[in-house]
């Protein structure tokens, strides 16, 4: 079973022209309607600023040497599939007894910095906003705008230094149990965990990003729909409570519903609810239902919002009680 993610949204790709082709001047450019700065000398007609994502896109097209091919990657290539990628707050580290990323730096700062990989001939610029990687020559796929994209497991193993192995195990997560639609090419692509482990092994094998990714790995499973699912079941791990099964299906009065986190031996299970369930009200009327026939059924079912992960106190009663459920010694094995 694996979860469909809906891309971003792309629209026609912008007329890109360079500062004399316009008629105008930098300065007039600057503040002129429906134009963007793409970088010095390059501009973009389009009626909003460009996103990290488009900015690179566009880029990819725009620069290079003869004899270089470009190819956008690490975070603007995450991004572009909605891999959950991202900062990590620092009760995080503290609640898992993680340490801090090897390369501490500016994850937000980096995701609006357009990042493109090169192979062939190498390609440099002094435009600022822009920073180039070498290919580590995995195969690149076709992104929106006729662009080229980096292989999502290139792209993370390049940004793996920046971020905690909680996120790598979430970004993992999500590259095993999700169906990626390409924005703007309507293309499917699915990475199970033969393609990611066969992805690696062409990769430099002490390296210690590949090796960061590689350790992730490890942990990584499969029908994770979210990097809070996969945040709850490693709190879970770490306070020592049994592997759980991932968005386990369970039939109720002619309807299946998946439990993020279950004991289905012991009819225990949590669920994280998001901001999501707070922001669409008719969804979140659905689900209080969908929890109550499920109580009903014999589940001991506990919710979880995010201050029951970040607050300790909060944290301590939800893994005690669930430990005491899962402890039960009154299971009767036939």
């Amino acid at each position: 079973m694996l979860y469909r993610q809906k891309p971003l949204k792309f629209g026609d790709r912008p007329v890109v022209l360079r500062t004399g082709q316009t008629g105008n001047r930098a300065s007039q450019l600057m503040t002129k309607p429906g134009v963007q700065r793409v970088t010095k000398g390059l501009w973009a007609m389009h009626p909003e600023p460009l996103t990290a994502v488009e900015r690179s896109l566009l880029l990819q097209q725009h620069l290079g040497a003869p004899g270089s091919t470009l190819a956008v990657t690490g975070f603007n290539a995450l991004d572009l599939l909605k891999i959950p990628v991202g900062y990590t707050d620092p009760w995080v580290h503290q609640s898992l007894k993680m340490p801090l990323p090897r390369v501490m730096r500016d994850i937000l700062g980096e995701r609006e910095t357009a990042h493109l990989r090169w192979s062939g001939a190498r390609t440099q610029t002094v435009a600022e906003g822009i920073k180039f990687s070498k290919s580590m020559g995995l195969s690149s796929f076709e992104g929106p705008w006729g662009s080229r994209v980096t292989h999502p497991v290139e792209a993370l193993v390049v940004v793996a230094p920046r971020l905690s192995h909680w996120r790598i195990i979430a970004c993992l997560d999500a590259m095993m149990s999700w169906q990626f639609t390409i924005p703007g090419t309507g293309v499917t692509a699915e990475l199970p965990r033969t393609v990611i482990e066969e992805c690696l092994s062409h990769l430099p094998p002490h390296a210690l990003a590949v090796n960061a990714v590689r350790r992730g790995l490890r942990e990584a499973q499969e029908s994770c729909f979210s990097a809070m699912e996969t945040l709850t079941r490693m709190i879970a791990l770490h306070e020592g409570l049994p592997p759980p099964h991932l968005n386990y299906p369970v039939e109720v009065n002619g309807r299946t519903f998946y439990l993020d986190l279950a004991w289905p031996e012991l009819k225990v299970a949590v669920e994280y609810n998001g901001r999501v369930h707070a922001e669409e009200v008719d969804d979140y009327r659905d689900e209080m239902y969908r929890f109550a026939l499920i109580r009903d059924s014999g589940w001991d079912l506990t919710l979880l919002v995010k201050g029951d992960l970040e607050e300790p106190d909060r944290r301590w009663k939800w893994v005690e009680r669930v430990r005491r459920a899962t402890s039960s010694s009154s299971v009767i094995v036939l």
